[in-house]
């Protein structure tokens, strides 16, 4: 099995990130959005009730959530260009 992976963290410092892998032989492409534990930590582990209520209240508007914005420099940016040209 071949398989190609492009990995991405945000340049903030966050820890947020993206993992893209492509199999060639089952031909299979996989995304991954990953997280370490910064806004885990940030409230000690619990999620304040705001958030609760705003997160509810976008899926009962039919509307899509963002959960994190990962920020990549223009070297990073070829890089994961020419993986996407490889595949």
């Amino acid at each position: 099995m071949k398989q190609s992976e492009h990995v991405t963290f945000c340049k903030c410092g966050c820890g947020n990130g993206v993992v893209l892998k492509f199999d060639d032989e089952d031909n299979e492409f996989s995304l991954q959005l990953v997280s370490d534990s910064f806004y885990f930590r940030q409230d000690k582990g619990k999620m304040s009730l705001k958030e609760k209520l705003k997160r509810i209240w976008y899926i009962i508007r039919g509307k899509e959530y963002c959960y994190f914005d990962i920020l990549i420099d223009k070297n990073e940016l070829q890089e994961f260009k020419q993986f996407v040209a490889r595949m």
